[in-house]
């Protein structure tokens, strides 16, 4: 019998051994393959899919070296996925429909990144959009600013936002593109299901009607025209198809309004009343909050309500933007939502998207961009709304802006690219919002905000410090750190905990080779039968979310590790 209990210790250690050797083969390979990227630890499991996702906009030429590089980085992040989708890339309608009834579908660039984002198990939302000079040219395209930029010309606004302001030329232009429409689900969609109708078509600048996105100025009644023809002519091809009311700045109740009573008289003239509720699948908002000067700078901040666009009267009131009177911004949505019920009480709910949302790195800097994207991605997480940033990688001489996460001339991650991947290890869709008592013992750290998730594996709680973000590190600002207590939200003893805090704002700094910069590591607990509850030494209070899993231990320390959890305990794990 000793014998025997022998070879099984044998073959156990043999097997742990062997799993080692996988473990470390597979990231010494990876290392080779990527010698310069680093990969996200392993905070969660991540066995189900997430509600977090990207914009990529598939980029202009064939030959661009940089294209492959910066795809490969959205499934690295862990999103599972990806909005196809930028004013200037090969599937805009002008691109696609090139000569009058002739559709070029660039599967070399479109194609192939829909392919690979299926195949590492990412699902696409594709944009529709925008306009097409054989169906309407812009007046004054001449006298455009977009001519002053040769390099600009033919990616411009101008020859992608403008809408003929002719009924009959608009009309024409409409059912244009609605064959463009039905022409892109015909050949993708088999693979792709989700389709947004344009972006921002309430959004513009009077004074430049250039950089408007529905050009010269924003009109719901041609909105609600040409989606309603739109929707028509995708589902009369595809019946699974779904369908975002284009992405809106902030929550235009006013503009939307306007929209879906135009679609449900357009509907009922044709015998189909409530039309709004039986086609209209997802509402998408774009809740910028980055602008960093004038009346806008008191929102710039994840938790605060976005500005309103054109919220109280219609007409001549395109191009104004006020602030939102909101405390915050879940005060915001469920304004938005109890605004949208009537509207689809035929299904029960509709589902609100964020599609659009950034931090400008040229304009808030690496720091705050990095921080921001955690707590943005975290409080809709919360409220059970899909997100994608702006997106993963745009900017060059030509942009004012630089929205990416990636550097556009070298395509490595920034800060906030670090941050998404530890957002993505972390959250899944097993996770449900589960509100939980807690309170600091150990002194005051001021204004804070607590989110808490469970699943039946784990439970996750999120926390960090109201306010604005700044430049400061954590090596020039070492981060405050106190006693946390909660209630348990466990009912069995001996209780499955295994404290684990992750920093999701990368620390460079404290990061040796090979390791991933958000920094993970085990907490000291102690568990109070008399008052059920479960008191956190040590954890960390900052600008930016630190995320602590009570349940789910690091996936080598639970295979290899053969000490006893307690009730009272420290367990270290050294990576």
């Amino acid at each position: 019998m000793s014998g025997l209990s022998d070879c099984v210790r044998f073959l156990v250690r043999l097997n742990r051994a062997i799993l080692v050797v996988a473990v470390v083969c597979s990231w010494v390979f990876a290392q080779q393959e990527y010698p310069d990227r680093r990969f996200p630890i392993l905070f969660s499991e991540h066995k189900a899919g997430s509600i977090f996702g990207i914009n990529v906009g598939p980029w202009f030429s064939e030959e661009r070296d940089d294209v492959r590089i910066a795809w490969d980085y959205t499934w690295e992040a862990g999103l599972k996925w990806v909005k196809l989708s930028h004013w200037a890339n090969k599937g805009c309608w002008d691109q696609v429909e090139l000569m009058p009834g002739e559709y070029h579908f660039h599967d070399r660039i479109i194609g192939a990144c829909i392919d690979d984002a299926i195949r590492h198990g990412m699902q696409v939302i594709f944009t529709l959009g925008f306009g097409n000079s054989l169906y309407g040219r812009h007046p004054e395209w001449e006298e455009s600013v977009c001519v002053e930029n040769p390099s600009h010309r033919d990616r411009g606004p101008c020859t992608r936002f403008y809408v003929p302001q002719d009924d009959a030329v608009f009309k024409s232009f409409s059912r244009g593109f609605a064959r463009y429409c039905q022409e892109m689900v015909l050949h993708y969609g088999d693979r792709v299901k989700y389709w947004e109708i344009w972006t921002e078509p309430n959004w513009g600048d009077c004074e430049r009607t250039d950089v408007s996105t529905w050009s010269p100025r924003p009109d719901p009644g041609q909105y609600a025209y040409l989606l309603f023809n739109a929707v028509n002519a995708i589902k009369a091809v595809d019946g699974e198809a779904r369908v975002f009311f284009a992405g809106l700045v902030s929550m235009d109740k006013a503009f939307l309004s306007r929209c879906f009573e135009l679609l449900n008289f357009m509907g009922e003239l044709e015998g189909e009343p409530d039309w709004v509720c039986k086609n209209i699948d997802l509402i998408a908002i774009d809740p910028f909050r980055h602008e960093k000067s004038g009346s806008l700078s008191a929102q710039n901040r994840p938790e605060s309500p976005s500005p309103v666009v054109n919220d109280e009267t219609m007409p001549g009131s395109y191009c104004q933007r006020h602030l939102a009177e909101f405390e915050s911004y879940e005060d915001q949505i469920a304004d938005f939502r109890e605004f949208l019920a009537p509207y689809f009480e035929c299904r029960g709910d509709v589902g609100i998207w964020v599609l659009q949302d950034c931090w400008i790195y040229n304009i808030w800097g690496p720091v705050v961009q990095a921080k921001y994207l955690a707590r943005d991605y975290i409080i809709n997480f919360a409220l059970g709304i899909p997100i994608f940033w702006w997106q993963l990688k745009e900017g060059s001489e030509l942009y004012a802006h630089d929205w990416g996460i990636l550097d556009y001339k070298t395509c490595e991650p920034r800060p906030a690219y670090y941050s998404l991947q530890a957002v993505c290890a972390a959250f899944d869709n097993s996770l449900k919002t589960m509100p939980l008592w807690s309170r600091f013992v150990s002194g005051d750290p001021g204004p804070t905000r607590l989110y808490s998730f469970s699943s039946p594996k784990d439970v996750i709680i999120a926390l960090w410090k109201e306010g604005d973000a700044t430049e400061e590190t954590p090596e020039t600002s070492p981060p405050e750190r106190f006693d946390l207590e909660i209630e348990s939200p466990y009912s069995g003893v001996p209780i499955p905990i295994w404290p684990v805090m992750m920093e999701t704002y990368p620390n460079f700094a404290q990061a040796r080779p090979g390791e991933h910069p958000c920094l993970e590591r085990n907490l000291e607990y102690e568990y109070t039968a008399q008052f059920m509850t479960i008191i956190l030494y040590g954890v960390i209070v900052a600008d930016y979310p630190v995320v602590i899993s009570l349940g789910r231990p690091p996936v080598m320390q639970r295979l290899l590790s053969s000490s006893s959890r307690g009730t009272v305990g420290r367990q270290f794990w050294t990576r």
